[in-house]
């Protein structure tokens, strides 16, 4: 099954300047662009990464 993103459509685009304008350098883009292509092809494996993510982060809170 192939998910689409319907909200992407209803999402107005924003030119380079304005990513310009709020401090990401284009490097910072196009490392943001493979980490959102990797996203869209391995949904499970990212899905899990952030449930782990979120168990260690609320580990570590709890311990302070």
């Amino acid at each position: 099954m192939i998910m689409n993103n319907r909200l992407s459509d209803d999402i107005p685009l924003r030119g380079k300047e304005a990513s310009r304008s709020e401090g990401l350098s284009d490097e910072a883009l196009k490392y943001a662009s493979a980490v959102e292509q990797y996203i869209i092809e391995h949904p499970g494996s990212s899905l899990a990464a952030a449930f782990v993510a979120g168990v260690m982060v609320a580990w570590w809170i709890k311990r302070r």
